[in-house]
């Protein structure tokens, strides 16, 4: 995994740092503390777009773990990113104008709230998230377009961004935050959207409702509701019966996604709208994705559940 800490390595380093949570194995913190460690303040901009401010979730995970002073720069610098939010009413549709970045800024301001008890942060998140998906979502179809020039599609991966960013913010968000339930009805709604559009092997193909535009395996979109799904199921918010047989074949594809040479294949590269993809190709952001899957997977202690993913 690269030392890069935009979005595309952040995305990653999400995912090791939740393989940690998971495992306790020590050379995962510690290489998370490296790449943390060597991060400069002065390289935050003084209004970063969203896809520069998701490396701040892992910055504030490993502060919640050790929130000491030699730690504070994460906290900082997370602070001086957001700054610009908290002092001027910006609308979401305006700085979360695509769909990915429901998973880049919004899961840190819930964590701002959480680690600092500044309700602002909470505030800000609240306001701007739900005027994006005023914006982007289509209720009849139960999920979200990538952005506004874009509503001829539902792309798979930018979906896979939202309902794992719902997921990443309902964890941090106080329990007695009065949002909470909308978060979590919005979640179901785009879960029960999925159902159906799994195929038969347990993947998402590029383009939802579109399957056979590229009929080729992606591991990144499915990755990302493999996670939502599956912490959904973990946290209550979905219903076991319905979600673990989808989790089971889910998980089970994206297993067999991983190469012999130990990468993850079939990541769609960077985009902005459903393409196709090879085994060769892979992106930090996809493995972000298969770990995350794999974190809340690991969880699941149902028999039958446990079962399924073990044959």
């Amino acid at each position: 995994m690269g030392r890069a800490k935009d979005w595309i390595h952040a995305a990653g380093w999400a995912g090791i740092m939740a393989t940690y949570r998971t495992t306790r194995d020590p050379s995962l913190l510690a290489a998370v503390i490296s790449w943390a460690g060597d991060f400069d303040l002065t390289e935050t901009p003084h209004h970063p777009r969203a896809d520069n401010q998701c490396a701040s979730q892992t910055f504030l995970d490993l502060y919640a773990l050790d929130p000491r002073p030699a730690n504070d720069f994460m906290l900082a610098a997370a602070k001086q990113s957001f700054a610009p939010l908290l002092e001027n009413a910006v609308a979401g549709r305006a700085e979360w104008w695509w769909q990915d970045a429901l998973f880049m800024a919004p899961p840190v301001l819930a964590r701002l709230s959480s680690i600092s008890g500044d309700e602002r942060y909470a505030s800000v998140l609240h306001r701007m998230w739900w005027d994006t998906v005023a914006f982007l979502f289509e209720p009849k179809v139960g999920l979200m377009y990538r952005d506004d020039r874009r509503r001829e599609n539902f792309w798979a991966r930018g979906n896979g961004w939202v309902v794992a960013g719902i997921a990443r913010v309902l964890q941090a968000l106080p329990a007695q935050d009065g949002r909470r339930d909308d978060y979590v009805q919005l979640l179901r709604t785009m879960c029960a959207a999925l159902l159906p559009l799994q195929a038969a092997d347990g993947l998402w193909r590029a383009n939802l409702l579109k399957p056979d535009e590229f009929p080729n395996p992606e591991s990144s979109g499915s990755g990302f509701f493999t996670y939502a799904m599956a912490w959904g199921v973990n946290s209550g918010a979905l219903d076991p019966p319905t979600f673990l047989p989808v989790v089971a074949r889910a998980w089970g594809a994206l297993v067999a996604l991983v190469r012999a040479d130990g990468q993850l294949g079939w990541v769609q590269p960077v985009a902005a709208l459903p393409a196709p993809t090879t085994a060769e190709t892979t992106a930090p952001f996809g493995v972000g994705a298969f770990l995350l899957a794999a974190t809340e997977v690991a969880r699941i202690a149902d028999p039958t559940f446990v079962r399924a993913i073990s044959a």
